[in-house]
């Protein structure tokens, strides 16, 4: 499973929506969310524009206070276990490589 946590005002989040949409796609077999504290009707302008594909929690405000100040977004990956298996504070060409390996490697 894979979460990744974000918001509307958050630019590097609206970026990579694209790519990730394109994880969901190429790996049906894993279960992504993505979660946002935001009404359903403030994400819904973005995910409905962005194509954003993953399952959406909203009015999700428990992940809040594990961002802290390490910024948006996160992304975690958990394994079948229900382990915690990688975690990414914000996002960067690098840092989505890491992800999609590991989550590929957990296939």
């Amino acid at each position: 499973m894979v979460l990744n946590i974000w918001f509307t005002g958050c630019g590097p989040c609206r970026r990579e929506m694209p790519e990730l949409s394109a994880w969901k796609d190429e790996m049906p077999d894993v279960m992504f969310f993505s979660s946002t504290y935001e009404t359903p009707e403030i994400a819904r302008q973005v995910l409905d524009r962005g194509n954003f594909n993953w399952i959406p929690l909203v009015n999700d405000t428990q992940f809040k206070k594990y961002i802290g100040s390490n910024g948006y977004p996160l992304t975690i990956v958990v394994d079948k276990a229900g382990n915690i298996a990688a975690f990414e504070y914000g996002t960067s060409p690098e840092q989505r490589a890491s992800l999609k390996r590991k989550i590929s490697e957990l296939r």
